[in-house]
């Protein structure tokens, strides 16, 4: 029962982990230094320091930036969750000229539409 406990204990404490943490984490599992990860931002080592000690967020094109390097959303970045799912940008990256033309309509039925004419 403990071990269940502890178990549960430990991937709920994942779950909660902070955003310095999670671009620590992140950034060793990909193999990069704090030196290569500022280079190809474009900004200092010490700003990167600073997002991995809690002291100052990446924002804006940096945050952009940071999670294409990473290969990870903004959102799982922020909050330690991806807020939508990436098979659809992969469906709409494959046919891009469709997702120009789409729109949303409302579905009547028979008895719906007819409404409308009178």
């Amino acid at each position: 029962m403990s071990t269940i406990a502890t178990s549960l204990g430990s991937n709920i404490g994942y779950m909660k982990n902070t955003i310095s943490e999670r671009i620590r984490n992140r950034r060793k599992d990909v193999g990069l230094t704090q030196q290569q990860v500022a280079k190809a931002i474009g900004i200092s080592r010490v700003s990167v320091t600073k997002w991995e000690n809690g002291s100052s967020k990446p924002d804006g094109e940096n945050l952009y930036l940071l999670s294409k390097l990473l290969s990870k959303s903004p959102e799982w970045i922020l909050y330690g969750k991806d807020g939508h799912d990436k098979t659809d940008d992969l469906r709409l990256n494959q046919y891009p000229y469709i997702s120009d033309n789409i729109a949303r309509l409302p579905v009547l039925t028979w008895e719906q539409a007819g409404y409308w004419v009178i």
